[in-house]
Formats: structure tokens, C-alpha cells, sequence
């Protein structure tokens, strides 16, 4: 069970990605309850569609809906390979 800290932290990361905001790698994780590294690894293996500015790797929510989605349906990801 989630302290009340954590619950709070989970309901702000929410509401800013539902308000278009771009998620963090770390947020992500903390949202699904997973670690980092599994979300590096959902990226590299194409199942979570991601967006790199520079340096940075961000998550938009409808990514992170899809992803559940597909894990509920027991669905393969459709993710095309990124092209350079």
C-alpha cells in the first residue's frame, strides 16, 4: 500500500500529464509502480513510444495508455522502429 506522500506524488505526476505535459523517464516509472531500468527496457524493446529532446527521454500520457492496453488485450506492440 502507497504512503499518503506517494499518493500524492502519483495524483501530481497525473495531473500534469493529463494536461499535455511530457513525462520524465522517473515519473513514468513511479506512475505504473515499476522501476526505471523496466521502462528503459519497455523503450528498447519498442513497446513504449518515446520522445528524446536533446538529452532528455520524455513519455506523453496516451503512450503510457497504449502500453496498458496492450498488456490488458495480451497484445504484441505495433511500434514502428525509429527512423534517423
Amino acid at each position: 500500500m502507497l504512503t499518503r506522500d506517494a499518493d500524492q506524488a502519483q495524483l501530481y505526476v497525473l495531473d500534469r500529464a493529463r494536461s499535455g505535459e511530457l513525462l520524465a523517464v522517473k515519473d513514468v516509472a513511479e506512475l505504473l509502480g515499476i522501476g526505471i531500468t523496466k521502462i528503459y527496457d519497455l523503450m528498447r524493446r519498442r513497446e513504449l513510444a518515446f520522445v528524446k529532446i536533446g538529452r532528455s527521454t520524455r513519455i506523453e500520457l496516451a503512450a503510457i495508455q497504449d502500453l496498458i492496453d496492450r498488456e490488458r488485450r495480451g497484445a504484441k506492440p505495433r511500434i514502428p522502429a525509429r527512423r534517423h
